[in-house]
């Protein structure tokens, strides 16, 4: 009678460690699960952000060389004294409001140029201001200015792109010593010194500040 009992105790207590062990074994595959469920919903996230910073980059970058082909023109129609004269090529058009645009002031330095929807929910603005030279947030002394582009993606990603921004004319010949007129008497004309005509700006940058996503 007493084996019995010690048999039958022996099997309940077998059946409870098995039951235990399932448990166990159940708890284990429910954590694996939802730590596998996690890792996919991180690298999804991971992969939507790479291809908003990516789409976001482009954009923004688009902006900068938008803003390149757009004031090349019009930095020489601003210049035409200081080109006749040689003096310093200056963005000052961009800043007092000359163009079209506000001007910028000390609360607000900065001017936006461009804001350009391209569709799908994404967005370049690009903004310029001047950089320390001592010439006041509207006079540009030294040929160098900010250039900051913005591009958004449904307004959730961003990253900008600041260059600081220079300018060359290509044709120094036209610009240097420049003297059409003196002493040319009655026979004055237009091109007697011109060694080359303006023919091409080229903007450049020297400075690549970074990225930024939000």
């Amino acid at each position: 009678m007493k084996i019995n009992n010690k048999i039958k105790n022996l099997i309940s207590n077998q059946k409870g460690a098995a039951l235990v062990i399932a448990m166990m074994v159940m708890l284990v595959a429910t954590l694996i699960g939802i730590y596998s469920i996690n890792m996919s919903s991180i690298d999804t996230k991971i992969a939507g952000n790479e291809r908003m910073l990516s789409t976001t980059f482009f954009a923004s970058d688009g902006g900068i060389e938008h803003f390149k082909s757009l004031i090349g023109p019009m930095l020489v129609n601003a210049n035409q004294g200081n080109l006749a004269t040689s003096a310093t090529i200056d963005w000052d058009f961009l800043l007092d409001g000359s163009s079209g645009k506000p001007a910028a002031t000390t609360s607000n330095p900065e001017v936006l140029w461009i804001d350009r929807d391209m569709g799908g929910g994404r967005r370049y603005q690009v903004y310029v201001r001047n950089n320390n030279d001592g010439g006041g947030v509207t006079d540009d002394t030294d040929g160098f200015i900010w250039v900051r582009s913005v591009g958004t993606e449904n307004n959730r990603g961003t990253t900008e792109l600041e260059v600081l921004l220079y300018a060359n004319v290509d044709g120094a010949g036209a610009i240097t010593g420049y003297s059409a007129q003196e002493g040319a008497g009655t026979g004055k004309n237009y091109n007697s010194t011109d060694v080359n005509e303006i023919a091409t700006t080229d903007l450049g940058t020297n400075q690549f500040s970074g990225v930024s996503v939000k």
